[in-house]
């Protein structure tokens, strides 16, 4: 196998692991909803809360991805400045004109009084709409990326990556009762927007991709061990997360349960795909997915609320018809608008350049 071959394999392994991640974070969202207003003690709302729940790790699989893919070549190869305006061309970019565009459709809803402080404060928080607090995280670590170099360069994963693992879930579990303890005043809700939450994932992925051949020979090599950390920690964490949702069970170290399964979720996937490189198919809806896979992250929501306020004007009421509708409008809209104005685009700059060559 040459070396392109073999880049090639190893890029689709990433992209459908970044596939799965897009397609789970749309469910996570689609589905918040029935979660929320189906009757705990039904089977219905059993049904939709296990693949829901199961669904998870998708941010905290982003998280290590973006890691991986920063470190899968040398972010500096073309100097910082580079890397800093790719970054900001590519996220922040984006990320301003979605918030400028939910803003804007808040305001023409009644939902929001317009307020450039506001706006500011919640762009720079990721407030404007809920799941933009991942952007806003990984932003942090882009931001600190020289020092990642630093760290994977000088530090042995052995020591560094143990030492990430200890510190994410006492951070994000203790942070607001460290600060009470400080002072009993003090409160800070947005423990889910600073990059220590998900320190364990980005140190993971950011050796990954630096180490990545070695990566994938350790993920082969205990891919039993994983697949079983996978199968144990999803069923406690499924079945502990109904148990406490339902309110059959007080649980207050759920959430560590839960840090478990993540990791060992981002770990299997992880294995399955690069275990599966050789036989991937190489197709151009996942291609095409992956390229736009941002867009899809950023641009689903407006989606949701779209469909959601449709659904009332036409007086459908059953949960269950709504999700229907809501899962099947916002997968088939969003992918086709993200994949679609990216080919349009695509072939408006070619014709241009070769316009220029004339």
């Amino acid at each position: 196998m040459n070396a392109v071959t073999r880049k090639s394999e190893r890029r689709r392994s990433l992209s459908f692991m970044n596939v799965l991640l897009c397609l789970l974070v749309v469910f996570i969202h689609v589905s918040s909803h029935p979660v929320s207003n189906l009757r705990r003690e039904s089977l219905a709302y059993a049904a939709v809360f296990i693949p829901w729940r199961f669904s998870a790790f998708a941010v905290p699989g982003f998280i290590f991805l973006g890691g991986l893919r920063t470190f899968l070549n040398p972010p500096d190869r073309s100097g910082w400045g580079a890397f800093y305006r790719g970054r900001a061309r590519r996220v922040l970019l984006p990320y301003v004109i979605w918030s400028a565009v939910y803003y804007t459709y808040f305001l023409l809803h009644g939902y929001e009084s317009f307020s450039l402080s506001r706006f500011i404060t919640g762009l720079i928080s990721g407030t404007l709409f809920g799941p933009f607090y991942f952007i806003v995280v990984i932003v942090q670590f882009y931001l600190l990326t020289p020092l990642w170099k630093q760290v994977t360069e000088r530090i042995s994963p052995k020591v560094a990556i143990p030492i990430a693992l200890l510190l994410t879930p006492l951070f994000y579990v203790n942070f607001p009762k460290l600060l009470r303890a400080i002072e009993p005043s003090w409160r800070f809700l947005h423990t889910d927007r600073l990059f220590l939450t998900y320190l364990a994932y980005f140190a993971a992925g950011c050796y990954a991709g630096a180490r990545f051949d070695a990566f994938v020979s350790l993920l082969r090599r205990y891919r039993r061990a994983v697949a079983a950390a996978f199968a144990l920690f999803g069923a406690l964490d499924v079945g502990l997360g109904w148990c406490v949702s339902t309110g059959r069970l007080v649980f207050p170290q759920l959430e560590y349960v839960h840090y478990l399964y993540c990791l060992s979720a981002v770990a299997f996937f992880m294995a399955v795909f690069v275990s599966l490189e050789h036989r991937l198919p190489n197709l151009r809806l996942v291609r095409a997915v992956d390229n736009v896979s941002f867009s899809i992250y950023l641009s689903h929501g407006l989606l949701i609320y779209i469909i959601n306020e449709w659904m009332v004007r036409l007086g459908v009421r059953r949960i269950g018809t709504q999700y229907l509708l809501r899962t099947v409008f916002v997968y088939a809209g969003t992918i086709a608008l993200c994949v679609g104005f990216r080919a349009v685009t695509r072939r408006f700059c070619i014709g241009k350049r070769e316009r220029a060559h004339r």
